[in-house]
């Protein structure tokens, strides 16, 4: 059966009509929500549901956010990222500078507020990697809360070498250059 607006009262939208001190009519409507609720319950004389289709369309048109902040913010943070003067950015460049955006987050330093920590990105053989991220995390896991840095480890690259983001103030980091190189050795 299809769908057809001229079998539903206007009880299912229109919650009250009055007419005003000043003689104007005005109408008050339902809810969206308990438009839909009422026309979805509809069931067939099998106790089935009406009409299926439109209920699953209806429910995954109501369930999308009202806003698109978080895009809209991952967008002002991109194009903050990627200048007129950054236009040949790989995209593991990218991902890094938001990673950093990301990690300056995590830390709670505010992003407009003055300059953001630095960064210090250093590339090394996927081997010497392994000795800093062993198998359950324990060394990268103890190197972060000494140092205060967000140490953000990026996937391997075709050359076989990983990109290592150290994300906060200056004496932050040279305590986490300290702190791997030092796990490095021990390994």
């Amino acid at each position: 059966m299809i769908y057809a607006a001229g079998i539903i009262g206007q009880s299912w939208y229109i919650k009250n009509k009055y007419h005003a001190s000043n003689g104007n009519n005005h109408t008050e409507y339902q809810q969206i929500d308990y438009y839909w609720s009422k026309t979805l319950s509809l069931t067939t004389s099998f106790g089935l549901p009406k009409y299926p289709t439109l209920s699953k369309i209806v429910k995954n048109i109501l369930i999308i956010s009202h806003g698109n902040s978080n895009v809209a913010r991952g967008f002002s943070i991109n194009e903050h990222n990627v200048t007129e003067n950054r236009t040949l950015l790989s995209l593991s460049s990218i991902n890094g500078l938001r990673s950093t955006w990301d990690g300056n987050n995590y830390m709670n330093y505010p992003q407009n507020n003055g300059p953001m920590p630095p960064t210090t990105q250093v590339t090394i053989p996927h081997a010497l990697s392994a000795c800093l991220i062993d198998p359950r995390g324990a060394r990268k896991a103890q190197i972060r809360p000494q140092s205060d840095c967000v140490i953000k480890f990026d996937d391997q690259l075709p050359s076989n070498d990983r990109i290592i983001s150290k994300i906060g103030m200056p004496n932050n980091i040279t305590q986490a250059e300290y702190l791997m190189q030092t796990a490095a050795k021990q390994s």
